[in-house]
């Protein structure tokens, strides 16, 4: 976070460090329900589905870690400052499917 006096300030370092490893083990997690998926045994579709489960356990563990860093900022924020600037930074053009030009991973980093 970049201020005016030219300071930099980690806010919930380990947070956001504990939000990407989440979300790389969301990726592994993807591609193996995806290899059983494509098999035929049953065997494997039947894990696949369990992986379906724990990866919707896993997307709701990154949506309240994300919600968590952002309250800490916000608190942070309103604790120490009288004046806050918030400009509006449209990333939704930027990720939108038809218009995209960078991979699926570059997305998720900007919109964490």
């Amino acid at each position: 976070m970049y201020l005016l006096t030219k300071e930099i300030i980690e806010v919930s370092k380990n947070d956001a460090q504990k939000l990407v490893r989440v979300c790389l083990y969301a990726d592994k997690l993807s591609s193996v329900r995806d290899k059983l998926k494509s098999s035929i045994s049953k065997k494997k579709k039947k894990k696949a589905r369990k992986i379906d489960k724990a990866i919707s356990r896993i997307f709701r563990r990154i949506k309240n870690l994300r919600n968590e860093l952002h309250k800490k900022t916000m608190n942070y924020l309103a604790k120490n400052y009288n004046i806050i600037i918030i400009l509006e930074f449209n990333i939704l053009n930027m990720v939108r499917q038809e218009m995209k030009k960078i991979n699926s991973k570059t997305v998720r980093n900007i919109l964490i």
